[in-house]
């Protein structure tokens, strides 16, 4: 019988990971849209982006956001509060990990003693329930 052949399967145990991978194509577009914790006051960071694939990507961004809006213009010239690959900034607003966390695994580079950006980011992790 061509059955007795084959070895038994019962110890072999199938495991899925599910997983997407994220890419920022366009950073100030994605940086306005995001939503941020309401605050009355206006807080205004720069944020150096650098992005090898994108060049539109690549520079230092003004981030202001009041009242859980955030907006964003790209600029010339400035002391970056905070420094990152395209890739490192993704896991930070997308909730996959704060700020304060990026700064201390040496994702993020913190140029500043001000903390009012981490607390604006919300830790909620975005969830696609329909892909293929």
């Amino acid at each position: 019988m061509l059955l007795t052949a084959f070895t038994d399967a019962r110890p072999i145990q199938r495991k899925s990971n599910h997983y997407m991978m994220g890419r920022i194509v366009n950073f100030l577009p994605f940086i306005e849209k995001l939503p941020f914790h309401a605050t009355t006051e206006e807080v205004s960071v720069v944020l150096e982006v650098k992005d090898t694939f994108c060049d539109w990507n690549q520079g230092l961004f003004e981030l202001t956001i009041q009242n859980g809006v955030a907006r964003c213009e790209k600029i010339v010239s400035g002391t970056p509060d905070y420094s990152g690959t395209i890739q490192e900034w993704l896991p930070v607003f997308m909730g996959l990990h704060s700020l304060d966390q990026a700064v201390w695994y040496g994702l993020i580079e913190k140029r500043t003693e001000e903390e009012q950006l981490s607390s604006l980011i919300q830790l909620e992790t975005p969830r696609l329930y329909d892909y293929f």
